[in-house]
């Protein structure tokens, strides 16, 4: 006797439902898909800014003496989802062989504390940048979602515009062009053959007259 299926039933069908829905993200409905677009940018933000943090946790620590690790089995693959959450942190004091290289990384954020002071304006772009770009994610606007507009007109009838046909006139253009190239190109190669055995009759004929005289 193995016991209850009905949880190993549930789960299939959560299974198979899961992969249908996953399978029909085109047709989805343009709510469902802005629904997910918004979910996954802000996980995908939210993990971003959890490994910044989390570094720079460990990185002032560890210039003090000490390895400090916020959640440290979050990313291992080998554990189970319910074991990267435990320990919720590790912290351990540091090698005395770990010295200088503590001292080289304060001196190098030191550095750059200072270059970040004297040049706010550059540092203003990138932050500037970076929330214009968080904006554009956001919205939509790098990626272009054209699977709703085919399901919009998928019934219509596709009528060409004046600048599909430009294209293609310029498309037909160019290759003619390449075809007349090529055709002279060949009459070209023609023309040699027929003066390179034009030469070589005149020697034959040079050398018959030689052997009669």
């Amino acid at each position: 006797y193995e016991g209850s299926k009905t949880l190993r039933n549930i789960m299939t069908a959560l299974l198979i439902i899961g992969f249908l829905v996953i399978t029909c993200f085109p047709i989805w409905p343009q709510w469902a898909k802005v629904a997910l677009w918004y979910m996954s940018v802000t996980f995908l933000i939210f993990i971003a800014i959890f490994v910044v943090v989390r570094l720079f946790i460990f990185f002032v620590l560890w210039m003090i003496g000490y390895e400090y690790w916020l959640l440290p089995n979050i990313f291992d693959d080998n554990l189970s989802v319910a074991d990267s959450f435990v320990p919720l942190y590790s912290l351990q004091a540091t090698g005395a062989s770990e010295r200088i290289y503590r001292l080289v990384a304060l001196v190098a954020f030191a550095a750059f504390c200072v270059w970040v002071k004297n040049q706010p304006t550059d540092f203003d772009d990138y932050m500037e940048l970076t929330k214009q770009f968080t904006d554009d994610i956001y919205s939509g606007k790098l990626l272009s979602d054209m699977s709703q507009k085919d399901q919009d007109n998928i019934d219509g009838v596709k009528v060409p515009d004046l600048e599909d046909l430009l294209r293609d006139d310029d498309e037909n253009d160019d290759d003619d062009q390449e075809a007349n190239f090529d055709h002279i190109l060949d009459e070209d190669d023609e023309d040699d053959s027929k003066f390179s055995g034009a030469t070589e009759d005149d020697d034959d004929d040079e050398e018959v007259v030689d052997r009669d005289l």
